[in-house]
């Protein structure tokens, strides 16, 4: 039953876990048994539907599959009464909230959804299961409920009390792994040499991917530590910061590498070298990123953060291109020092012991919700329902009912991987492979025993190796759906009861489900994968439209971490493109520009209305281009909105220049120099002149030396990880 590979890949620890959930079940199983409830078989697979290793997954889903429970019992006893003379309507009903409750669910990317999902094909279990005979809807419900209820209590509590696995040191190890992910982007963004070298450019998207994909994953995984009592239970808030702040260094790294490249265009077209006080900087920059010890790279990094803050502020005001140049790079590397050495620190103080409290900024932000593929999951769960019962009622076939709720089951759970269908067709194999192992059981050693005990023993070798699958994340759902069909199939009652027309009828209305449910939404969701990429990147891009547009607020972190969600997203769905990613899948470039944009949007109140207003046609223009970008073809615009932007930018760049010397003169040359670059890298800038009377320099400001952590641990990042 499973090839030899794959018992090499099974660990000491998915063993255990396998034991716990098979004596979970077997004691589930023994209490439904003792109340005499009609299907005990549920009680043990509802087991195996809500175990995981980690017991803060398992609490945190476990409450909310009750309330689903109960809600969607709720649904079916309400409905079977009230259309049973019209089971047309019944079917439809049926079918609808399912699709219903899916969308909701899979809008809701926290354990919450699990309500929905649950209350979804919960009443097309029940409510199918009892058609046929609705004078028992109330028993078949209550039944349903206690079987369901005492398979999720059994799960949780033995995952809680016995041999507890917690998240928070995995979810350490994985924290570990951002930042050595963070380490080598930092490294590789600052080889950049020219926007032309594409293979580079190509290589940087990946890993920019690559570390999104990864924060966007351990999401979910923060969550489930507000419901288990580990060391790391206190650091939820902190983790959640540091999640903000490692997203936002995503873009604050392309910027540093777009002013990198403007430095080195510069310096190709006036034929002289890099200053050599840059070079120093960029050079410490890259030693500091290789360091393997923690306290060597964190007091590194703060003494090159106050090197590039005392050089930034001998600078001055600025008084030409090349000024200009500097003063950019400078300032966007001391802003990603300034995110990554918090980052750093923050996360050294939490695992040190030394983060307590809730501190502000630690509110969970609103992840990226895809509507359109919802409804379509939620279409493809309805249709795959409703052509179920379609055959069913046209042939008489008594297993329809099953076929039902089996569709229900798998276009739900289904609709939960990057690829519903080869997750629906992976039920099929399961089913299989449960019916050959039901078959075992039921006709061949079922007959020879008797007492409990016994029967539990007969479940155990197929129940131990399908809850160590379970352990394996791409098997996982296959482990899961063997072990409760098996029980479905073999349906242990109290005294031996085997029919085989009844057990081939099950098995034939289980491939038919997990046949047609695929099919059917395999063709609602064609090409779904290039249009969820597509979905994904104009939902992006209408949020840029709307920050240029002063129609969302200015909340940098907030924005960010939106952006860096969809990019994560769509990480999964990168290698669909092949090889080479086309040239309109930039998010973090894009999520440059709004970062830019917001920063125009803090200064223009401070700045004199003239220019004001100049900033604000700069804006209206990359709003423009966005909604065009949202609407066209392959992410495009028409010609003539960049070459409108370009010279909004230019006239700003010389309105700007020309006013009087301050700080937050500086600051907007820098916000559209980034926004001029990263549109149309290697233009050439405009004449640009300085105000007839300059002020004097500004003094040195007080040195933001920011010293390291104290206390960090002795440990290097590739032994953390």
């Amino acid at each position: 039953m499973m090839s030899p590979s794959l018992l090499k890949e099974l660990k000491d620890a998915d063993w255990l876990f396998s034991l716990k959930t098979f004596f979970a079940a077997v004691l589930a199983l023994y209490i439904a048994f003792a109340f005499d409830l009609e299907r005990p078989a549920w009680a043990m697979g509802t087991v195996y539907l809500v175990s995981q290793p980690i017991a803060g997954q398992v609490a945190s889903k476990s409450f909310f599959r009750i309330i689903g429970t109960l809600l969607g019992a709720g649904v079916a006893l309400l409905s079977i009464p009230t259309l049973q003379s019209a089971p047309e309507l019944l079917i439809v009903l049926l079918a609808g909230w399912c699709g219903l409750c899916l969308y909701i669910s899979l809008l809701d990317r926290t354990p919450r959804s699990y309500v929905f999902m649950l209350a979804g094909y919960t009443a097309s279990i029940i409510g199918f299961s009892s058609i046929d005979t609705p004078v028992n809807i109330f028993d078949v419900t209550v039944a349903r409920v206690e079987e369901i209820v005492i398979g999720i209590v059994c799960g949780t509590m033995m995952s809680e009390l016995i041999f507890v696995r917690h998240i928070g040191p995995l979810l350490a190890k994985r924290i570990d792994n951002w930042f050595v992910m963070l380490n080598e982007l930092s490294t590789h963004s600052l080889e950049s040499t020219s926007p032309e070298s594409t293979a580079h450019e190509q290589d940087l998207k990946r890993e920019r991917s690559r570390l999104a994909r990864e924060v966007s994953d351990s999401y979910g995984q923060v969550t489930h530590l507000y419901y288990e009592h580990s060391t790391y239970h206190t650091l939820r808030h902190y983790i959640r910061i540091l999640h903000h702040r490692i997203v936002l260094q995503i873009p604050l790294l392309f910027s540093l590498e777009q002013a990198g490249i403007a430095l080195k265009e510069q310096s190709d077209a006036t034929q002289t070298p890099t200053a050599p006080d840059l070079q120093e900087i960029e050079t410490r920059m890259v030693e500091s990123l290789h360091k393997d010890e923690i306290r060597e790279q964190s007091e590194a990094m703060s003494r090159l953060y106050t090197a590039v803050t005392r050089l930034e502020s001998q600078e001055g005001p600025i008084k030409d291109v090349d000024g200009l140049l500097r003063k950019n790079f400078l300032s966007r590397l001391r802003r990603f020092l300034d995110h990554f050495l918090a980052s750093l620190t923050l996360w050294t103080n939490a695992r040190a012991g030394r983060a307590l409290g809730r501190p502000p900024g630690s509110n969970a932000y609103p992840l990226h919700r895809d509507h359109g593929a919802a409804f379509r999951s939620a279409l493809g769960a309805f249709f795959s329902v409703i052509v179920c019962c379609i055959f069913a009622i046209s042939t008489t076939w008594p297993g329809g009912t099953i076929a039902a709720q089996m569709a229900a089951l798998g276009a739900s759970i289904g609709a939960l991987g990057e690829n519903p269908t080869s997750a629906i067709l992976t039920f099929a194999k399961a089913t299989i492979v449960a019916a050959i192992a039901g078959f075992i059981v039921l006709f061949g050693l079922l007959p020879m025993i008797d007492g409990f005990p016994l029967l539990a023993l007969c479940f155990a070798p197929f129940l131990l190796i399908f809850g160590a699958i379970v352990s394996i994340p791409r098997l996982s759902v296959f482990g899961v759906l063997s072990a409760l069909l098996l029980g479905i199939l073999v349906n242990p009652q109290s005294r031996y009861q085997a029919d085989l027309a009844s057990f081939t009828n099950s098995v034939l209305a289980m491939l038919f489900a997990f046949t047609i449910t695929p099919a059917i939404v395999g063709l609602i969701r064609l090409f779904a994968v290039e249009k969820t990429a597509q979905r994904l990147l104009a939902a992006g891009w209408t949020e840029i439209a709307a920050v240029s547009h002063n129609r969302w607020i200015t909340n940098e972190p907030l924005f960010a971490y939106r952006m860096m969600d969809r990019l994560g997203l769509l990480a999964r769905r990168l290698n669909t493109f092949g090889e080479k990613i086309p040239s309109w899948i930039a998010p973090t470039q894009e999520t440059a520009i709004g970062l830019d944009v917001v920063e125009l949007r803090r200064l223009e109140p401070l700045l004199p209305f003239d220019i004001a207003s100049h900033l604000a046609a700069v804006r209206e223009n990359i709003a423009i281009i966005f909604v065009h970008k949202a609407h066209g073809v392959d992410g495009s615009a028409p010609q003539a909105d960049f070459d409108q932007l370009l010279s909004a930018i230019d006239i700003a760049l010389r309105e700007v220049f020309a006013s009087a010397l301050s700080d937050r003169r500086d600051e907007t040359l820098i916000a559209l120099f980034g926004i001029r670059h990263t549109f149309f890298p290697g233009k050439a800038l405009p004449e640009l002149t300085l105000p007839e009377t300059p002020r004097a320099q500004n003094p040195p400001p007080v040195s933001l030396t920011l010293s390291a952590p104290t206390s960090i641990p002795s440990m290097k990042w590739k032994q953390a990880v």
